[in-house]
Order: structure tokens, then sequence, then C-alpha cells
């Protein structure tokens, strides 16, 4: 057990328990490497303070770092200051970012953290991957992978390439919102040694569900091509947010979208596709429904009662 208000160090490989009263936990790497600047968490982080930033290496907007480093979380992060839901928030920058573990907060009146939900949930998610915020030409080289259940009022994702693997990511409390910025073109996944060719991929029986979903792609630098797509999960509106909703999925700059998921909205809900530069199909759609009809080669879209596309 290591307890500590911050922490910085070269790496950060974490099997047992710290303890954080601060904030942040930053690795910064060795002079001269080119590598290495990890934050590996296998066990569990107890933090605090309501906001918790974990830096690794250079390629992110806040580390000073030269050496790049990727963040993976296969344990437990806690906060444990009990306190309402929506007060806490999770920053995460690193060139790869692999989110597998569980993200707990602890509720008002509680003695332990206990695990997200749409009652206990955090204000702000960010998963920063291999991204220069001060920098206009930057593009977005990294990866995020989520295999993890999410529930935040915010969540963003900056990434060339990012992963939903299992779970998801779900809007809480009031005027929830879920964006992702993408890069474009093929990207290797550190932690799976695999070449990915979508951009923003979601995985069979996962979910991003906000009252507002943006997805931006091709976004750095400025004129790139655009994004590509697979949604074998779902893209989904308002079924976990309480109060005013925009009820809208919109993606700008994108390829191709595929994929058998699709979208989800609720009554009134609104999807917005600007800047389609190819197709949107489930090129498996018929084989899997037992048939050669071309019908069965399209992208669900579940909507309410009324719901509009453009």
């Amino acid at each position: 057990m290591v307890n500590v208000a911050d922490l910085t160090a070269g790496a950060i490989n974490n099997a047992g328990v710290i303890n954080d009263t601060a904030g942040t936990l930053t690795a910064v790497g060795v002079a001269g490497a080119t590598s290495g600047a990890d934050i590996t968490n296998s066990g569990v982080i107890n933090e605090t303070a309501a906001t918790l930033s974990l830096k690794a290496g250079s390629s992110t907007s806040t580390n000073a770092s030269n050496v790049p480093g990727n963040f993976s979380n296969t344990g437990v992060i806690n906060f444990t200051t009990a306190a309402t839901a929506g007060t806490n928030s999770l920053y995460v920058y690193a060139q790869n970012v692999n989110m597998a573990g569980s993200v707990q907060a602890t509720p008002t009146a509680a003695t332990a953290a206990a695990p997200l939900s749409s009652t206990n949930y955090l204000n702000n998610i960010y998963l920063e991957s291999g991204y220069n915020a001060s920098s206009s030409t930057s593009a977005y080289t990294g990866v995020v992978d989520v295999s993890s259940s999410i529930y935040s009022h915010y969540a963003q994702i900056d990434a060339g390439a990012a992963r939903i693997l299992t779970g998801g990511l779900y809007g809480a409390g009031t005027s929830s919102y879920a964006s992702f910025y993408l890069g474009n073109g093929q990207f290797t996944d550190p932690f799976t040694n695999t070449t990915l060719n979508y951009n923003l991929s979601l995985f069979p029986k996962t979910t991003v569900d906000a009252g507002y979903i943006d997805v931006y792609g091709g976004r750095q630098p400025t004129g790139s091509p655009n994004s590509n797509i697979n949604l074998d999960g779902v893209l989904s509106t308002n079924t976990q947010a309480t109060g005013s909703q925009s009820n809208s999925v919109s993606l700008t700059n994108i390829h191709n979208i595929n994929g058998s998921g699709g979208f989800t909205l609720a009554n009134n809900g609104i999807l917005d596709i600007d800047n389609l530069t190819g197709n949107i199909n489930n090129p498996n759609g018929a084989a899997a429904a037992g048939s050669t009809a071309f019908q069965y080669n399209n992208v669900p879209v579940n909507v309410g009662n009324t719901s509009t596309g453009t």
C-alpha cells in the first residue's frame, strides 16, 4: 500500500493499493527513452479528491514529458469520498488507453465505493489518446479500448480509433452527452496487437447511450479524410438519462457506416448524418437472415413514436 498526495514517476505499475489525496498521477518516463512512460493499474487506486487525472507520457495535452506512454486499467479506480451522484470526474491522457477495469464512486452517506450506475455516476470522463490539444495540426494517433460500463453526465473520447468492446458509455442525470473525436485510416492496437480498420467500433451487445451523441470524424489535421465506423453495437438516445434531453445522434465527416446494431432513437429523436462520403450498410445482414435479398443489408434505425432523420 502506498499513500501519496499526487505522484510523479518514470512509470507507475500498481498491482497493490495506491491511496491518493490530491488528484493526479503522472508518468514522465526516463530521459532519452522512446517509450515506457506508462501507467498500469491491475490493483486498486483510491482517490479522495473529487477529480482524478492520470497522465501517461508525452502524447498528451497536459504533460511536459518527452517520452510516450500508455495507460491500462484492469483493476479498480475508486472515488472514496461520499458525494452526490455526478460529483466525480476522471481524466485519462496517454498515447493509448485501455479502460478494461472498473470505476466506482461512493454515494452520499455510504461508507464504501460502489459500481457506477444510473444513480451513482460520474460528472465527466475524458479518455484522450495521442493528441496534443495545443497544436492545431496534431493528428489523433492513439487507440482507446473500453471494456467497462461507465455512467456519467458527460463522456468524451479522443482517438485515432476507439473501440467499445464490452459494456458501454451510459448517460446519466439531466442533459447527458457523449462525444467522439476520431482520426482516419488504420491503427494498431498495442493492447491486442490488432490492426484496426474502423475509427469507431461498437462490438455486439455494447451501447453508447446519452441524451445527445456527437461523432466527429477526420478531425485533425484540417482536411483529413473522413472516418469509418462499425456499429454492431448501438448508438442510443435517452434510455438512461432523465430530464430535458436533445434526443439526438449526430455524425459528421464519416466515410462508411457498417454494422448490425445501428441506432435507437427515443420519441422525437433526431438522427443527423452530415458529409457522408461513402455508404451506410450491413454487408452481412442478408447472410445472417438466411436470405439473398438486399433489403436485409441495412443498418437498423429503431425509433420512438416520431423521429427525424437528415
